[in-house]
Order: C-alpha cells, then sequence, then structure tokens
C-alpha cells in the first residue's frame, strides 16, 4: 500500500523501520553523523572541498534531517517543500546531480554499520527507497529553480 502520490512508495512497514531506526540513531548521533562523513569522503575526496566550517554542527544538522524526515514520511506536504528548498540551497553549494548516489552510498554503509543488525535488515533497504525519492526531489527543485533563475 503506497502512502501518498507524490513519488514517495513506501508500505506501512517500510515506514515504521525508518521511523524506528531514527530511535535508534539519535542517542549516538554524533558518531552516526561523523561516519556518515567519513564514509563520504572515502568515497569521493572531493566532496570534501564543498564542505566549509563546522563539521560537528553539520553532523547534527544531517541527524536532524533524518529526523525530520522520518518523522514526515507520512506527511508529504510538509517533507516535500522543505526537501525542495534543501535541493535548491545544496545546489547552491555547488551539490551536482552525480553526488547524490555517492551520498547514497555513504549513507546506506552508514547505517548498515550503525543499526543493529536487525534493525539495518529492516531499515536499510527502506531508506534506500526514501533516499531515491528525496535525492530526485532534491534535483528536480534545484533544475526547475536554475531554470526559473536563467529565465529572469
Amino acid at each position: 500500500m503506497s502512502t501518498n502520490t507524490t513519488g514517495l512508495d513506501l508500505t506501512e512497514e517500510e515506514i515504521a523501520a525508518v521511523q524506528a531506526s531514527i530511535e535508534e540513531i539519535l542517542p549516538n548521533g554524533r558518531v552516526v553523523s561523523l561516519t556518515f562523513y567519513q564514509t563520504l569522503f572515502q568515497l569521493d575526496p572531493k566532496l570534501a572541498g564543498l564542505f566549509h566550517g563546522d563539521m560537528v554542527a553539520m553532523g547534527q544538522k544531517f541527524i536532524d534531517m533524518l529526523e525530520f524526515i522520518a518523522v514526515h514520511l507520512s506527511h508529504p506536504e510538509v517533507l516535500v517543500p522543505a526537501v525542495e528548498d534543501l535541493g535548491i540551497r545544496h545546489a547552491g553549494y555547488r551539490v551536482r546531480p552525480e553526488h547524490y548516489q555517492t551520498v547514497c552510498e555513504a549513507l546506506v554503509r552508514t547505517l548498515s554499520a550503525k543499526l543493529s543488525p536487525d534493525m539495518a535488515e529492516r531499515a536499510v533497504p527502506a531508506w534506500g527507497k526514501t533516499y531515491a525519492f528525496l535525492s530526485e526531489t532534491m534535483i528536480r527543485a534545484a533544475e526547475e529553480a536554475s531554470g526559473d533563475a536563467a529565465q529572469a
């Protein structure tokens, strides 16, 4: 059973798995975010050049966004505009469409390593589907904003 018609095609069980995984992630958020960024930069060292400033603060924003996504999976009317805005902002940080696949791989590897085996088995595939939707939404929003700016 799909939850909505926006392209996010998750079952209630998948949504529950994503939400339950957040409960496991939050107490160890700093370690999870550190692992994510280490994995991301191992996968593509050039991406480190896109990050400036306090990595601890960025790590907290990453964890906060994962929590926001999980909480709002059943509420696309809240989730989609926030993700579109995030995509537009990330384009301003020089994030290109091809970077999203690397981020997905880093996220999957991080969750696989940091969640309990049972939780990882249930949640990682659901996060993969979630991230595919999110990245498509972010890329589309950035491209539309870029097109709007070029026409102005």
